[in-house]
């Protein structure tokens, strides 16, 4: 007897989960087809992108290492874009490195566990820069979560003279004493009242080097004032106090010799 039929729908082939872009922006980068400011870090076994301006001027103030907000791509920020564009006639280098991107259907949740090789991405940054003509100074830029990011990245590289924060972000000042350059959009509220705080507690702390500056006018998009975010850490950064020097360790056979010379 034939088995009797199924009112059970047919089983559909499951799509297939959405593929994180970045091999596809790698191969973009080997084949060509992305803006000449593109460049390759980490070497052939973790390459991600990055985006390069030299100084133009030949001897560099410094450098600015812009790190985007989590899932955003370094060819669509337009503060970048901005930065990229004004800085190097100053004499700024500027480098913008591409944290991990998910999926676009990924939460932004999601980007929690990708901190460690977003770290991993600003050190090679830094070190990358580094290799390039030594900077008197070096800023680091974090938007939003990537704040947090910045901050450590700074904690971590000894070559790093500054912060600059561009809101909305929630992590307390802590006891880095690095100066600090608060962006904050005035028509957040709640972003406006923290940062508020951050000052008391920069004033109570007597932290000299931290500066907040409200955008009048701008949210959280930030639409309209990339140039004038980009014009407030070039002129943060040319302000910056110079960076400490280290005295060498005295030559011990220096003061044997003049010891000796004394007997």
């Amino acid at each position: 007897d034939a088995a009797p039929a199924s009112d059970a729908p047919p089983l559909l082939a499951q799509p297939a989960a959405p593929e994180p872009p970045e091999p596809a922006l790698l191969a973009r980068l080997e084949a060509k087809t992305l803006p000449a400011d593109f460049i390759k870090l980490g070497g052939d076994t973790k390459p991600f992108l990055a985006r390069y301006a030299a100084s133009a001027k030949p001897e560099a103030r410094g450098a600015v290492l812009f790190l985007p907000a989590p899932g955003r791509f370094i060819g669509d920020d337009p503060v970048i874009a901005a930065a990229l564009d004004l800085l190097p006639a100053g004499g700024w280098s500027v480098l913008a490195v591409q944290t991990p991107l998910l999926a676009a259907t990924a939460p932004l949740a999601d980007y929690a566990a990708t901190d460690a090789e977003a770290l991993a991405r600003a050190k090679a940054g830094l070190e990358h820069l580094a290799k390039q003509q030594t900077p008197p100074a070096v800023v680091v830029v974090g938007q939003a979560r990537s704040v947090a990011l910045a901050l450590a990245a700074a904690k971590e590289a000894g070559q790093v003279t500054a912060v600059a924060a561009i809101g909305p972000w929630q992590e307390p000042l802590g006891d880095d004493n690095l100066p600090l350059l608060d962006l904050v959009p005035d028509r957040d509220p709640a972003d406006l009242e923290r940062a508020t705080a951050r000052r008391q507690q920069a004033s109570r702390a007597k932290r000299v080097g931290y500066k907040l500056a409200v955008l009048a006018g701008a949210d959280v998009r930030l639409v309209g004032f990339e140039q004038d975010i980009a014009r407030r850490i070039r002129g943060f950064a040319e302000h910056l106090p110079p960076p400490a020097t280290t005295a060498p360790p005295p030559d011990p056979s220096a003061a044997d010799a003049a010891a000796a010379g004394k007997l």
